[in-house]
């Protein structure tokens, strides 16, 4: 693991153990196990860190969704799976963190999610999926992140694999 990643980890693990509005660059540093001027090297800025965070955020998504699209499945599909399969791992903390950190210290960082919002919705038209299961897919994935993140009653995990099968099967009635 890289310095940078080892970084971004710890402001993570910062969030998530002592809240967003903790999130300091000092408390970085020390969960990282490097000095103040170490981190700075790499994030010159707080802001820079959560923008950082974010990007890493993105790419790693971005990567699982890349992942199950080598399998054959359709765009849609393959992001439907990645949600699920990031909302099931413990370890998959950053996307929770990322965004609470973005939007404690400023929104105007949560831009680069926009970006990507953007980016999921071309591929889902390039897909020929409509408007209307692209809306319903965008929302569920959402909704199971947000439900967790802010422990909004959280949906068990038979019960997300119940909406999985449920909207998999709505999106290959399209697909086929």
């Amino acid at each position: 693991m890289s310095k940078r990643e080892q970084i971004l980890n710890a402001a993570s693990q910062v969030i998530a153990s002592k809240g967003a509005n903790q999130l300091t660059l000092d408390a970085v540093a020390v969960e990282a196990g490097v000095s103040k001027g170490g981190l700075l090297y790499h994030f010159p800025s707080k802001d820079e860190l959560i923008k950082g965070l974010n990007i890493h955020v993105i790419a790693c998504f971005r990567n699982m969704i890349e992942s199950e699209l080598e399998s054959g499945m359709p765009y849609s599909q393959a992001y439907l799976q990645a949600t699920m399969k990031a909302s099931a791992d413990p370890d998959f903390l950053l996307v929770n963190s990322s965004l609470l950190a973005a939007i404690a210290n400023h929104s105007d960082l949560l831009n680069v999610w926009a970006e990507e919002y953007e980016r999921f919705q071309q591929a889902w038209e390039q897909e020929g999926l409509s408007k209307q299961k692209s809306v319903v897919l965008r929302t569920l994935c959402d909704g199971l992140w947000f439900s967790s993140m802010f422990q909004l009653c959280p949906v068990t995990k038979e019960d997300q694999q119940n909406v999985f099968d449920y909207m998999m099967k709505l999106l290959w009635e399209e697909s086929s």
